[in-house]
């Protein structure tokens, strides 16, 4: 299953996006990015691919990157 791994500027970002999708009803995790990406803060989100539905979600001001990363 393909999953939308989400990058932030921030440790203090990545935290606030998670709670603002969680909020929205989306599965979101906390986790380390990926080796193969790069981050500012070293932390990301994991969601959901369907979670593109919820566009407000990612026009979050400490978005850094969104990536589709398939098979995780």
């Amino acid at each position: 299953m393909s999953r939308l791994i989400v990058t932030f500027h921030s440790h203090f970002c990545a935290i606030s996006f998670q709670r603002a999708a969680a909020k929205l009803g989306i599965e979101a995790k906390l986790r380390p990015v990926p080796r193969q990406l790069s981050s500012s803060c070293g932390t990301c989100v994991a969601l959901p691919i369907n979670s593109l539905q919820e566009k407000e979600i990612f026009q979050y001001d400490g978005v850094e990157t969104i990536y589709e990363l398939p098979g995780i």
